[in-house]
């Protein structure tokens, strides 16, 4: 498929999802107008430190990850990669993110095919992870549930099974970069991998809960992390999609819209984008920042 068509069927995806959220959002604005929104100032600066820190810990895990590629580098030179790069994600395609890893993982040293391989590895663990966190959110919805946490299961048991997972994870590679990727990962290491972005999940997770928190005095409830990490994994393995926009708004505001309605659920989650996209700027604008300040003192 051309990669022109494959960027209008990723526009035509998030213009139809924003409009279906947006137009419930107007057709009912006076259930939006009417819902009893209570701001909780300390909610949402929790709910922002939530998020800060899983984001500084998901950069250490990479840091981890490089390692056993036989590659270290100090964390504020990875910081700066990883958050100049990070905002390839919101471009059609999902390679840029990686083109950026690559081309300023070189400069300090790093071959790309190692970048580029630690970084399809980190999205192919964290998707393992986020699939397990899921778990609770899907067997909630009752329908065919049972088969799903089937599914999972035997889907771990053979994805960390090294000969399995080095034959996907060279697919994927091949696919995506036309490069063999090479995995120094034994089972005991993907599982001690897939715990810590298990970890990272359920901070995102608290995150989100507290944001929802802080702007409807909802109570938090624990099913918030795996519908954030269920949203999220969807919205990321949508190809098409940039930065899974729209398709992780759509699956937040159906698991919501029996706790507040259609239209206010749509509204919480298009402002839960917002907020984490402004969480991502602040640490963009600090590697930025850091970037700069080492070209001035160069």
């Amino acid at each position: 498929m051309k990669k022109g068509f494959k960027t209008v069927i990723g526009v035509a995806i998030i213009v139809a999802i924003f409009a279906y959220l947006i137009r419930g959002i107007v057709v009912n604005w006076q259930q939006v107008k009417d819902f009893h929104w209570q701001i909780d100032y300390l909610s949402l600066l929790i709910s922002f430190l939530f998020f800060a820190a899983t984001q500084l810990f998901s950069v250490w895990v990479w840091l981890q990850l490089l390692k056993k590629f036989g590659y270290e580098l100090a964390f504020g030179k990875l910081f700066v990669i990883w958050w100049i790069s990070a905002m390839g994600r919101y471009l059609p395609g999902k390679v840029w993110q990686l083109a950026g890893l690559a081309i300023m993982g070189e400069r300090e040293g790093i071959p790309a095919e190692v970048t580029t391989s630690a970084s399809i590895l980190t999205q192919v663990l964290a998707i393992l992870a986020g699939f397990v966190i899921s778990i609770p959110i899907v067997l909630a919805q009752k329908k065919e549930s049972i088969y799903f946490l089937l599914m999972t299961v035997v889907f771990l048991i053979l994805m960390v099974y090294p000969p399995v997972f080095k034959k996907w994870i060279n697919f994927i590679g091949k696919k995506i970069r036309g490069i063999e990727i090479r995995v120094h990962l034994d089972t005991l290491s993907l599982l001690e991998f897939i715990l810590l972005y298990g970890f990272l999940w359920i901070g995102y997770g608290v995150g989100f809960g507290l944001f929802v928190r802080g702007i409807t005095g909802a109570n938090f409830t624990l099913d918030y992390i795996p519908i954030y990490a269920f949203s999220y994994i969807v919205g990321l393995i949508t190809v098409f999609v940039p930065g899974g926009f729209g398709v992780r708004e759509g699956l937040m505001a159906a698991f919501l819209k029996d706790r507040f309605g259609e239209a206010v659920a749509s509204a919480v989650a298009i402002m839960a984008r917002i907020w984490v996209t402004l969480v991502e700027l602040f640490f963009f604008l600090i590697a930025v920042s850091m970037m700069a300040r080492r070209k001035d003192g160069a």
